[in-house]
């Protein structure tokens, strides 16, 4: 894909008035090409436009004079403009069992509301939240899975308090292999942002001194298999 930056400026082309050109050559001598081109603004789809491609350049009708990097398909039928950084999106929740669905989504949304950082790391970090057997990830696939034990008897702030701890292991995952596969290094920033996310959401204080034990002594996956 590549990379552009695009000046939006008053330019006259036979046909076009008010154009952006993606520099990339020169106009001099060239005829210009229609192209219709289709246009994302933060990731938003507005309506295609009809513009014309000269040497290298391409000019599209855009009102406002502005400069920004963007990025454009090889053939240059899609701009992507970016005006600011894309909000966060929650990650998908797996629908098997409704009752699950429920409270994984109010704990997402606790974690949104209280607790914005571990939200966002979530959110950047997580493509699928699952009722599993453990509470665990599936970091290749960027997968969360909750323990339906947790699911049948946990509260919604001790949930958000486990997304939390998941989503610090898959930021770890992407961020520092090694430090991933430090176990017990790995288990200990995860219980810390487990337990900073309990305190932000509200948790009980029995839910707060079971991650504050766990987080002095932290449990790996080579201590469970024992």
């Amino acid at each position: 894909m590549k990379r552009w930056t695009v000046l939006l400026i008053g330019l006259v082309l036979t046909g076009c008035t008010t154009v952006a050109g993606a520099t990339g050559g020169t106009t001099q001598n060239a005829a210009p090409e229609k192209v219709t081109v289709q246009i994302y603004v933060d990731n938003q789809e507005i309506p295609s436009v009809d513009g014309y491609r000269v040497a290298g350049k391409l000019y599209l009708p855009v009102e406002d004079v502005i400069e920004r990097e963007v990025s454009t398909d090889a053939d240059a039928s899609r701009v992507r403009i970016y005006l600011r950084p894309p909000a966060p999106t929650p990650p998908h929740v797996d629908r098997v069992v409704p009752q699950y669905d429920q409270k994984i989504r109010d704990a997402v949304d606790l974690l949104a509301e209280k607790a914005p950082e571990h939200y966002q790391k979530l959110a950047a970090n997580a493509e699928m939240i699952i009722p599993g057997f453990d509470n665990a990830t599936l970091p290749e696939a960027n997968v969360i899975t909750i323990s339906q034990v947790d699911l049948d008897k946990g509260t919604v702030t001790w949930i958000a308090g486990t997304l939390a701890h998941e989503a610090e292991h898959l930021r770890i995952y992407h961020t520092d292999r090694a430090l991933y596969a430090d176990a017990k290094e790995n288990e200990r920033l995860a219980y810390e942002a487990n337990l900073d996310a309990l305190k932000l959401v509200g948790a009980d204080q029995r839910e707060i001194d079971w991650t504050l034990k766990a987080l002095k002594d932290p449990p790996t996956w080579e201590d469970v298999a024992k």
